[in-house]
């Protein structure tokens, strides 16, 4: 079940009893768009390339002499999806942010 049909199948059933293997898998779905709307902190380093903590993909751009240009104005990762909050290293305020949170 994709996201398109877990919409279409939450929009047509108010969790009765009537399937509730595929109300787990509806919930399961859910939960999972959900938790890619909390933004996942990316620590941007001098001289360090950055990913994408749900899907591993390369967020910056390698100049040719060590160092790495980082989109930080990016807000979600552009092959997932996930929400990201972007941290440079030197910064004190841990204020956002999924990793965060205890």
């Amino acid at each position: 079940m994709d996201f398109k049909e877990a919409y279409k199948y939450g929009n047509n059933l108010i969790f009765t009893q009537q399937c509730p293997n595929k109300a787990a898998e509806y919930n399961s779905i859910c939960l999972d768009a959900l938790k890619m709307q909390i933004p996942q902190k990316i620590v941007i380093e001098n001289w360090s390339s950055t990913y994408c903590l749900k899907c591993g993909y390369e967020l910056s751009e390698h100049q040719g002499d060590g160092y790495y240009t980082h989109p930080d104005f990016l807000e979600m990762c552009p092959h997932c999806g996930q929400k990201i909050f972007w941290k440079y290293a030197n910064d004190d305020d841990e204020s956002e942010g999924e990793n965060n949170a205890k």
